[in-house]
């Protein structure tokens, strides 16, 4: 699904079979559920979108996770850590392998260096991994209707959810021209850093809106022979996870140069970042049981109750470009 005020986003890359075809799940022995994989009781082995690429050139894409255990739902219940620093920690302590990586500090590094959208399939991974004896690999959630804006509740599967490949998983950075401002360019795949940033910008309250700019600017390393790469110790705080009040002069003459850019040359560039980057596709179509309107709402995957299927479900947002 696509959609926002400045045009669609393009077409991914390479897309995939469904989670339940192309990757590992876990294994429910009871109740008339079919094993995907030959695992264990809350541990599953699943193929991850994209993958870590090492330093030797070489793709991780294949996962063990355990389920959650009492000492990561602590730490997700830890407001004193920023919540992406929590999902970052949990994420690490519940790895026991990816690729052929089991060293523990190897694995912290390899979850930090995926790419954004294949945090987000590790996410959903451990979200199954950690709840098959109760909902499996459903996921519960409240929607709010655009039109008559009355919540219903809706059961999304998470294993037919979408993914999308890169075309080739071992590039990571991309150059070229600008259609419009004839200017060169270079931008790396998402990374923890960017990812960090984006959360920050899209808790804060006065910069929210320039959502679609960030997210450009996050990803650039050069533009127009400029140095743009933009580090989270410059624009986030450390400690609370918060978007500092002020920047350094570099980056805010970046973002300058980003908004003066003309749409298409904008929309270029979104779709380089579809074309090139892995994710999983978290824009559900439904349809409103009240009024029976067809609206697209989104997986919110930054909440506890994607954990915590018992507790308060969150409102899905609608489609952004991100």
């Amino acid at each position: 699904m696509a959609g926002n005020e400045e045009a669609a986003g393009g077409e991914r890359g390479q897309k995939s079979k469904h989670l339940t075809q192309a990757e590992g799940g876990v294994l429910d022995e009871g109740g008339g559920y079919v094993p995907l994989t030959e695992g264990v009781s809350e541990q599953g082995v699943f193929q991850l979108v994209g993958g870590y690429l090492d330093s030797d050139g070489v793709v991780h894409k294949e996962v063990h996770l355990r389920a959650m255990s009492g000492h990561e739902e602590d730490l997700l219940s830890n407001d004193s850590v920023p919540f992406f620093q929590r999902m970052t920690g949990i994420l690490s302590q519940c790895c026991i392998r990816i690729g052929t990586i089991e060293d523990r500090g190897q694995i912290i590094k390899a979850i930090r260096g995926l790419p954004a959208g294949s945090r987000q399939h590790l996410l959903i991974c451990l979200r199954r991994a950690s709840h098959w004896r109760t909902t499996k690999d459903y996921y519960d959630m409240k929607v709010e209707c655009p039109k008559c804006e009355k919540d219903s509740d809706f059961k999304v599967n998470l294993g037919t959810l979408d993914t999308y490949e890169m075309p080739d998983a071992t590039k990571r950075v991309f150059e070229g021209e600008l259609p419009d401002a004839k200017i060169e360019y270079v931008w790396k795949i998402t990374s923890f850093e960017q990812d960090e940033i984006l959360s920050a910008i899209t808790q804060s309250e006065t910069a929210h809106h320039e959502l679609l700019t960030w997210s450009i600017l996050i990803r650039l390393v050069s533009l127009g022979g400029d140095k743009v790469e933009v580090k989270p110790s410059e624009v986030v705080d450390q400690t609370t996870g918060q978007l500092l009040k002020t920047f350094p002069k570099r980056i805010l003459e970046m973002r300058q140069k980003i908004k003066n850019l003309t749409t298409d040359d904008r929309q270029f560039f979104r779709d380089e970042f579809m074309e090139h980057e892995p994710g999983v596709e978290t824009d559900i179509d439904f349809k409103c049981p009240k009024c029976k309107k067809e609206f697209v709402g989104r997986l919110d995957l930054g909440q506890r109750s994607f954990f915590f299927p018992s507790g308060r479900q969150k409102r899905s947002n609608r489609r952004s470009f991100t």
